[in-house]
């Protein structure tokens, strides 16, 4: 695969994400991004999106170990690695636009955390990425559940 093809599959993920996201809000679901969640309802979901990424590694390692011929393991690891991705972004994307609707500008905020995050899996070194994505956590988590509680 050439980096254009992976740029374009990394660009697919995020647009099957966005897509789901937007399904999600046509019928009342956890993730509807309409409403806004509690910190504590925020930090229930880390734990599920951090154990879809790891079973999907841990998949990704059982394919390898079974020494299947070429094409299925990059099938079988193409196919893991899309469902991890699409898990983890649909599952936090969803909950840091909810979570960050607390905040008064929290769509526009969301949708810049998000982007940013994008753009820097596409085009920036994977450390910036990182950062970005934890930023974007604990700032979702720093936020009050009511702004009159700010400063309290």
């Amino acid at each position: 695969m050439t980096p254009y093809h992976s740029n374009l599959f990394f660009v697919a993920e995020y647009v099957l994400s966005a897509l789901l996201i937007t399904f999600l809000t046509w019928r009342k679901s956890p993730l509807d991004v309409r409403k806004s969640i509690s910190r504590k309802a925020f930090l229930k979901r880390i734990p599920i999106a951090a154990g879809a990424v790891i079973l999907s590694i841990l998949l990704m390692t059982g394919v390898y170990l079974l020494r299947l011929d070429m094409t299925k393991n990059i099938i079988l690891i193409g196919l893991l690695q899309l469902f991890m991705t699409l898990a983890a972004n649909v599952i936090l994307g969803a909950s840091w636009i909810q979570r960050y609707r607390v905040y008064p500008r929290g769509r526009e905020l969301s949708a810049v955390v998000i982007l940013m995050y994008m753009v820097a899996d596409l085009f920036m070194p994977s450390g910036i990425k990182y950062a970005i994505l934890l930023m974007g956590t604990v700032l979702a988590f720093i936020f009050p559940d009511r702004w009159e509680d700010w400063g309290k």
